[in-house]
């Protein structure tokens, strides 16, 4: 991938002094800018093998049935490139992702089509840009990046290569209740000061259509459309302390309002005099994200382990439920009622055995515990059913292994329990292998 076109674009004052005297030579390819240093190329390829005891259809009255299948996916296949210019201390990354090997499609709105939902195959493939941003450094202590970055929430914020957690798949509690890796796009301001980390975030908000039952606020990340709204914001505090060696304890606060990033004005407050030139003239109605967590993540010699307890609540949830019912099929969201509240906790542990099986310290062999527990839907409001099916506990075991942090794989069993015990447990085998570069 190339990006020096669009970075010489952003640095043109800079080097325009430089540009206007130099001779002009239209045969020959344009160098990288002399300023550049440290270009640098990572990433990491994660293939998925699952064996399941239960069928893919979890709506029946006791959950699903029971079953043998077999699952292959090419999870996830990142490239990161990093650059610093330093004269000036600012550095770009990029960051992309394919997931699943699949193929996608954007949205578009058609309000030609009577308002209606329009597939365009514009992106050929589930490809997501991760992360694109600049990042200016102020010093040792401060810097401020500007694009697209990690919204600092929970562990995977800085815990998402596969040789960062033990488990074969990241932490079921934060996927279904948060965005996956969840980048946004904005500015986020950052200060170190050994041993306290502190970061202060402004970022788009999330779009209400896509929250869920099931997932809560974790399908509310923009992307369905070609570009990301930014009417609703957020704001993101974080705070990590390392001073015992080895250990990181710390906390993040996320709020954020989401009425009016939803791709119709629905949750548009109704008033007496309606300004038919205005869209949503008396403002929106209020369906704040609120999202608190605490976390930990160490490793002292042969032993490691990370724990999260994750807390959110979603204002007029009533609402958002009742207007998510109406939308068009076409938007591909789930139309599901919303928890008001949601809360989970996860935790894992290893040791490593590798030296008591004559590995070398290249190697890491670590059996595993995790087990996790969460609600989408730990509150509802009066009108709204709480569902059973939204409480899981979550129970795995395996063992991790890795080479030089390079190469790993990983097999484990997990079961998943619900919160009715007449709804039928879920359980598998899974494998987990690929490399980091």
């Amino acid at each position: 991938m190339r990006f020096y076109p669009a970075l010489s674009l952003m640095f043109l004052v800079p080097f325009a002094t430089t540009a206007l005297h130099a001779e002009s030579e239209p045969h020959v390819a344009a160098a990288p800018p002399a300023d550049l240093r440290q270009l640098k190329v990572s990433g990491y390829g994660d293939l998925q093998f699952s064996y399941l005891n239960y069928g893919a259809n979890r709506n029946l009255k006791h959950g699903a049935q029971k079953d043998s299948r077999l699952i292959f996916d090419a999870s996830r296949f990142t490239v990161e490139v990093n650059g610093l210019y330093a004269p000036y201390d600012v550095e770009f990354t990029a960051e992309v992702e394919f997931e699943h090997g699949g193929t996608g499609t954007a949205k578009e709105l058609e309000y030609d089509e009577s308002g209606d939902y329009q597939n365009d195959v514009s992106k050929g493939g589930e490809v997501s840009l991760e992360e694109f941003n600049l990042k200016k450094s102020f010093g040792e202590h401060y810097s401020l990046a500007v694009g697209r970055v990690e919204v600092a929430v929970g562990l995977l914020s800085q815990y998402s290569l596969p040789t960062d957690y033990l488990g074969v798949q990241r932490s079921e509690t934060e996927t279904s209740m948060l965005p996956g890796k969840w980048t946004e796009m904005g500015a986020s301001f950052a200060a170190e000061y050994e041993p306290v980390q502190f970061k202060l975030q402004v970022v788009n908000g999330l779009d209400s259509t896509g929250f869920s039952s099931q997932y809560w606020i974790a399908k509310g990340r923009q992307g369905r459309f070609e570009t990301i709204s930014g009417t609703g914001l957020a704001g993101v505090v974080r705070a990590d302390v390392t001073a015992i060696p080895g250990l990181l304890i710390g906390a993040s606060y996320y709020y954020g309002n989401t009425s009016a990033n939803r791709p119709q004005p629905d949750l548009a407050r109704t008033c007496a005099s309606v300004d038919l030139n205005k869209v949503a003239p008396c403002g929106y109605i209020s369906a704040p994200v609120q999202i608190f967590d605490l976390h930990a993540a160490f490793q002292v010699a042969k032993v490691r382990g990370s724990a999260a307890f994750i807390q959110g609540s979603l204002g007029h949830a009533d609402l958002v439920s009742e207007r998510n019912s109406r939308v068009s099929n076409a938007l591909q969201v789930y139309r599901s009622p919303v928890g008001s509240a949601a809360r989970g906790a996860w935790g894992e542990f290893g040791y490593d055995i590798a030296s008591l099986v004559g590995l070398s310290e290249k190697h890491r062999l670590e059996p595993y515990g995790r087990y996790e527990s969460y609600d989408t839907m730990f509150k509802t409001t009066a009108n709204v059913v709480k569902s059973p099916r939204s409480q899981r506990r979550v129970t795995s075991v395996g063992v991790a292994y890795a080479a030089s942090k390079a190469l790993f794989a990983k097999l484990g069993a997990s079961q998943r329990a619900y919160g009715d015990h007449e709804l039928n447990k879920e359980g598998s085998i899974d494998l987990g292998l690929g490399f980091i570069y």
